[in-house]
């Protein structure tokens, strides 16, 4: 099994600039859509406006019961900040529900498409609660991002099936399990490289081709090398 986060340590495409003061409680929902799968802890990313103790919980989306909440401790002026949390098992097909108390001011991004993969998903609807720190929000406002991601674990140890190349090495650059960097997606342990390695390599028959050499202490002429046709068959 694997940990990881959907979008940590990058963000969504768009740009992270709206913001506005006040007091808030800002949330996303999560799915998971496989068995066994726990929320671990909650990431935040902060712009530099948003001072003040930010503190993360975790609601059935439903039933809107508490399941978690934890206060984030030893903040940087700006970026990613993360919290653990006592593990909160999560249901296959069920939302959860999770916030941020914002104190001071609150930063979002627009054109958020949100996020479906092969084992969780994320909406693309924001939800609020204004004029509190605590508190289920269910304002809501759609194709927005407010800088919420989550720690997962119990997950298979594959990356889910994103719609495109950068979702998927997003995904393992956030799972410490496959990869630790956007240098470590690149390497040999990325499907993604993986496929644009082989087909950088070329075609096995090509490369066996292409391994073919002329060895003159065998005492026979030089064989020449094959090619490789347009229909694809092995000339020569």
């Amino acid at each position: 099994m694997a940990s990881g986060a959907i979008w940590y340590p990058g963000i969504p495409p768009g740009a992270y600039t709206n913001s506005a003061g006040g007091t808030a409680v800002l949330g996303h929902d999560v799915t998971p859509s496989v068995a066994g799968v726990s929320i671990t802890g909650v990431y935040f990313y902060k712009a530099a406006t948003n001072t003040g103790t930010h503190v993360a919980t975790v609601y059935n989306a439903t039933t809107q019961a508490n399941l978690g909440s934890a206060t984030f401790t030893g903040e940087t002026a700006s970026g990613w900040q993360f919290v653990p949390l006592t593990p909160i098992a999560l249901t296959s097909g069920q939302a959860y529900r999770v916030t941020m108390g914002i104190p001071t001011s609150r930063s979002w991004m627009t054109g958020f498409t949100g996020f479906t993969g092969a084992m969780v998903a994320m909406s693309s609807t924001a939800y609020s609660l204004l004029g509190a720190t605590s508190g289920f929000p269910t304002t809501t406002a759609a194709s927005v991002w407010q800088g919420i991601d989550v720690q997962f674990d119990g997950l298979p140890a594959a990356p889910p099936l994103r719609t495109s190349q950068a979702m998927a090495e997003t995904w393992e650059v956030g799972n410490p399990s496959l990869a630790t960097s956007q240098a470590t997606t690149e390497g040999r342990g990325s499907f993604w490289s993986r496929r644009k390695s082989r087909a950088r390599r070329g075609s096995i028959a090509t490369r066996r081709s292409a391994s073919r050499k002329c060895w003159p202490r065998c005492g026979r002429p030089c064989r020449p090398r094959r090619s490789i046709g347009a229909t694809g068959r092995v000339r020569g």
